[in-house]
Formats: structure tokens, C-alpha cells, sequence
């Protein structure tokens, strides 16, 4: 594959090349760039295939990091949590493969601990002042925790997003911005390794292996939640890019707990895995409550291709069906934070739980799911751009304050509160 380069729009100079190309070495496939015009895409003629991130409009995404104020309906932002959203739609009707572009950018809130390892002529000056805003808002102690946090939540993101693209059946692949940070714009620390390709601890490379990986088995399941009185149900296929297909394969599933203890187990009969496609293997079932499994309770489901190192795991929760919502005693639960007697319950060491109504906030910053995508950390663009002004409190965001919550009301706390001792307040939204 070649391509003239990345983002570069397009002229007619471009189609001359790539036709002066194809002709000169027919042995690739040839198209003028990389995502060339991504305000406004479309198909280049002569173009043997196609990368951009979205197909036409703003409803026809090829990857998942696009938030919802991009796409009325982004699908890990809006969209309950399941694995059954795919590409499908957005293909529809393109002559050529169509690559995902730079899918994910899913960033991780800066490790302070790699400042030192910038020497010579580099300096991570950037680095240094979202510490000094940190610091100044009195919440240093909590970069780790932040790191850690931000680091799940963009693995987590990176998942669905290649595994959606897995999903999609004749899906051309798609590409990273990089699988590690990348410092030559802005701060985008967008890696699972830091910019000095060490591992941030994030996710352990088997791990990431088993979603990422020339051969995947994948489920289509409509949630990750179940209780103990439903029947676990979902459809397995398996993505298959490696160098020839799988005769024979046996696809299993394995149900186990939190002590690795086996709930069920289950063998789809011998398939065959084409290359270069997504099989399917057939439908998984399984009464929870004949598996005797004790709820709430957390499970892995694992899928394998027998004889292969290929495998894929994923989170079940199991709840009961009814669960006592009584308020536990010395709690309060309220939408308001105004009356006295809250206030009161409040320093004497009770606790209260506050759903503020979103119409008495008015000074709030929209907030989404996933992690800031790519070069949020800039302040100027997340000020001046509207839709990138909500983008920017996705998820974690060293900005001038952190985070600013504005009630209302005046918010008086006692002196010498628990609440005030720690200079944090939480806030169920």
C-alpha cells in the first residue's frame, strides 16, 4: 500500500500522481493520502482504497472516537454498553476497503515520574505545568490515582473501538495515531506506551493481544449486565486475518468466577475459519440460574480458539433481580444542597448523597465517557472551538483549575469537616 502522505487535502496534481504510480508499480495498491479531506470526505477516483474517519457525513463514522458532538448518536458515548455496534452501515455501498483512521486517541492523563527521562535538548515543559496546575488546586497526591484511572478508561475505549472495527464484516483494517504518545503536537498522549516506548503500566501487552491480534474471537452480546434469572445469550464469531484459513477449528467458551473457578463451559463443533473475514460460529446460551452463581458477583467470559494461543475475554456482571434500595441509615439523599438541615447532617459526619438537578446548573461543563481525544490538552482549542470545548472535559483534563464545580447557592462547608480537610466534594450526576 502507498499513499501520497497524511491529511494533505487534495488538487489535481494528487490524481496525476497516484495515476502516474499505479501505472509505473502495479504491484500495491495506490491513493493520494490518509484521511485527506476530513471535514468534508469523500472517494478519490483512482483510489484502490479508501482511509478516512468517517464515510460521507456526520452518521457514517468507520471509528468509535468520535464523541457526541460529533455524531448525535457516538456509539461509546451514547450508546448502552454492548458489543454488537459495527461499521456495517457506514461501509454500505463503497467500491473499495475503507481503513479506520487513526482509530482511537484515547489519552492518558500525564505520568509526572517520566519528566526526568526528557534530557539533552528536551525539556517536558508541558508535563511540568499541568503539575503546577495540579498542585495549585491542591490535588498533587492524586496524579497517580489519575494516571491509573484515565489509563483503564482509555484501554477500555481502545477495545470497543478496534473490536468494532473487527466486527465489521469486509472492514479494510483500520490504524493508530500511534501505540505510543505522540509529543510533535500539542500533548497527546494518546499510547498505551509512553514516548519512550515503555510500557505505562496500563495494560499488559497478552492482554491487549487477545483484541488486537491477527485472529480474535469476538462475541455480539446487547450488554455486560445480566441477572441471575435471565439467560446469558450472545453470537460468536471470530475475525480471522492471518496468513491462511483454520480447518476444523473448535471455538470454545469458558464462564468463570473471581477465583478462576469454572461456572460453565461450553465447544462449538469443528468450523472453518476463512481468511481474511469474520466467521460465525454460532449462538452461546446459558441459564444463569443453572449455574448456581451467588449474586452480584463479577465473571470472565472466555473464548478460544482451541489449539491456538488466540483468546478473547470479557467482564460479566451478574445481579440479582431485586435489590433493596433503602436508604442505609445517617444518609441523606437529595437534589438540593440549600437546606439548613442538610448542611447540619452534614457536619455532625453524616453523609449526604446529591443528584442535582441538571437545570440548576447552570455553569456546568458538559462531561462525556470516554478520555480526552488526541490534543484536548490544549487550552486554547478547547476555548475558542465550541465543539471541542465540551470534548475537553471528557473523561480526565489537567486544565487551569482541574475541575471547577459551580452550584447555585453558596456553598458553606464547616471549617473543620471531613469534606473541608480534603478540599473535595462528590457529587453523583
Amino acid at each position: 500500500m502507498f499513499t501520497l502522505g497524511n491529511e494533505l487535502g487534495r488538487n489535481e496534481g494528487m490524481f496525476e500522481m497516484v495515476a502516474h504510480f499505479k501505472k509505473t508499480d502495479p504491484r500495491r495498491l495506490h491513493a493520494q493520502g490518509a484521511n485527506n479531506n476530513h471535514r468534508d470526505p469523500s472517494l478519490a477516483e483512482g483510489d484502490d482504497f479508501w482511509i478516512t474517519g468517517k464515510v460521507g457525513n456526520d452518521t457514517k463514522p468507520v471509528r468509535g472516537s468520535f464523541s457526541l458532538f460529533d455524531f448525535p448518536n457516538a456509539h461509546i458515548e451514547s450508546m448502552p454498553p454492548s458489543t454488537l455496534f459495527d461499521f456495517s452501515k457506514s461501509i454500505e455501498g463503497v467500491p473499495v476497503p475503507v481503513i479506520g483512521h487513526e482509530t482511537g486517541q484515547f489519552q492518558v492523563y500525564p505520568d509526572f515520574r517520566d519528566i526526568p527521562k526528557f534530557t539533552g535538548v528536551l525539556r517536558a515543559r508541558n508535563y511540568e505545568i499541568f503539575r503546577e496546575r495540579l498542585e495549585k488546586a491542591g490535588m498533587l497526591d492524586q496524579a497517580q490515582d489519575f494516571v491509573r484511572a484515565s489509563g483503564a478508561l482509555a484501554a477500555i475505549c481502545y477495545r470497543e473501538d478496534i473490536e468494532a472495527a473487527l466486527r465489521t464484516p469486509e472492514f479494510g483494517g483500520f490504524q493508530f495515531l500511534d501505540i505510543m504518545d505522540f509529543p510533535g503536537q500539542g500533548t497527546a498522549l494518546v499510547g498505551m506506551l509512553n514516548v519512550f516506548m515503555e510500557s505505562k503500566g496500563v495494560i499488559d501487552p497478552k492482554d491487549w493481544r487477545e483484541f488486537c491480534s491477527e485472529t480474535v474471537p469476538l462475541i455480539r452480546m446487547g450488554k455486560y449486565t445480566w441477572t441471575s434469572d435471565e439467560t446469558f445469550s450472545g453470537r460468536v464469531r471470530v475475525a480471522h486475518y492471518g496468513a491462511a484459513g483454520m480447518n476444523d477449528a473448535v471455538v470454545s467458551a469458558t464462564l468463570s468466577n473471581g477465583d478462576g473457578g469454572e461456572v460453565a463451559r461450553f465447544s462449538f463443533p469443528p468450523t472453518t475459519l476463512r481468511q481474511g473475514g469474520v466467521t460465525d460460529v454460532g449462538e452461546y446460551r446459558l441459564p444463569l440460574n443453572s449455574t448456581g452463581i451467588v449474586a452480584p458477583q463479577k465473571l470472565t467470559l472466555t473464548l478460544a480458539v482451541e489449539g491456538t494461543s488466540h483468546r478473547n475475554r470479557y467482564p460479566v456482571w451478574v445481579y440479582p433481580p431485586k435489590a433493596d434500595t433503602a436508604v442505609p441509615a445517617g444518609v441523606m439523599v437529595t437534589d438540593s444542597f440549600a437546606a439548613t438541615k442538610k448542611r447540619e447532617h452534614l457536619a455532625s459526619g453524616g453523609k449526604v448523597l446529591l443528584f442535582p438537578k441538571h437545570d440548576k446548573l447552570p455553569h456546568s461543563v458538559p462531561a462525556s465517557f470516554f478520555t480526552v481525544c488526541f490534543v484536548t490538552w490544549n487550552r486554547r482549542i478547547s476555548r475558542h472551538a465550541s465543539s471541542w470545548r465540551q470534548v475537553c472535559w471528557k473523561g480526565f483534563c489537567p486544565s487551569e483549575r482541574v475541575f471547577t464545580w459551580r452550584f447555585p447557592e453558596p456553598l458553606q462547608i464547616p471549617p473543620m469537616s471531613p469534606i473541608r480537610e480534603k478540599n473535595r466534594i462528590y457529587v453523583i450526576w
